[in-house]
């Protein structure tokens, strides 16, 4: 039986410290089949692990800390996800074409965009199928993303004016602010002015050749790492002044 499975690698000498299976999410089958990607958390101590079936989070001893697998307004399989720039959030895409945005700690739904939100109704009637093949968060700002669909376009989203970050409006008359559930709705696709964002603090930088390496397989002994694409090249909607910032 085929198993999806992650390795934790000594780079001194290539000698396998540990391996364990990925875990099923409950009512899934057992044995995992399909693509899994990793991610390193900034701290270098936790890992994302992206599968169709689930994100999870692991510690560097392979432990299982936090599991979301899809069901609800966010049913159809996944098709990739990403740490933001302060691995603060987690961009999830679907093979429908919807986008959760998730806490990165708790992986507790913040915000869900429908396709709708970025796909305009010409485009979607005439291709159906189109949905994130992979997503790229920007390097300074902690709310923006770009989507690379299926189709091969690439859309640079971010929250709408008025929202604090995702999820989160901007305080009221009163001093308060109100949680804003998008699972319904769609963001305003027309240019307006872009609200303020919040750049991504300097960090000293991991020793990451001391890190261990961490793979991901289809088998014990034949997984090769795997890693999300850190950016788009095709970033074709952004300005000149963000492209430099990249």
């Amino acid at each position: 039986m085929l198993r999806q499975v992650l390795c934790i690698w000594n780079n001194n000498g290539w000698e396998k410290r540990k391996s364990r299976s990925i875990q099923s999410p409950p009512g899934h089958p057992s044995s995992l089949v399909g693509e899994t990607k990793v991610q390193f958390h900034i701290n270098q101590r936790h890992l994302l692990v992206v599968h169709e079936s689930q994100i999870a989070i692991y510690d560097d001893q392979l432990e299982c800390l936090r599991l979301w697998s899809p069901r609800e307004s966010l049913s159809a399989p996944i098709s990739s996800a990403v740490y933001s720039c302060e691995c603060l959030l987690i961009f999830t895409g679907f093979l429908d074409g919807a986008v959760g945005v998730f806490d990165a700690n708790s992986l507790r739904l913040r915000c869900r965009i429908a396709p709708s939100a970025y796909i305009s109704p010409s485009i979607s009637s005439s291709n159906t199928n189109a949905y994130p093949v992979d997503i790229a968060a920007h390097p300074l700002y902690v709310n923006q993303f770009a989507l690379g669909l299926s189709d091969g376009s690439v859309h640079v989203i971010e929250p709408a004016a008025g929202e604090i970050t995702w999820g989160v409006s901007e305080p009221q008359e009163d001093g308060s602010s109100a949680s804003f559930n998008s699972a319904d709705s769609a963001f305003n696709s027309e240019p307006s002015e872009l609200p303020s964002r919040k750049r991504c603090r300097k960090k000293k930088r991991h020793p990451f050749e001391k890190s261990p390496l961490v793979t991901v397989g289809t088998d014990v002994a034949k997984g090769k790492g795997t890693h999300l694409k850190s950016h788009l090249c095709q970033l074709g909607q952004m300005s000149q002044k963000e492209k430099a910032t990249l």
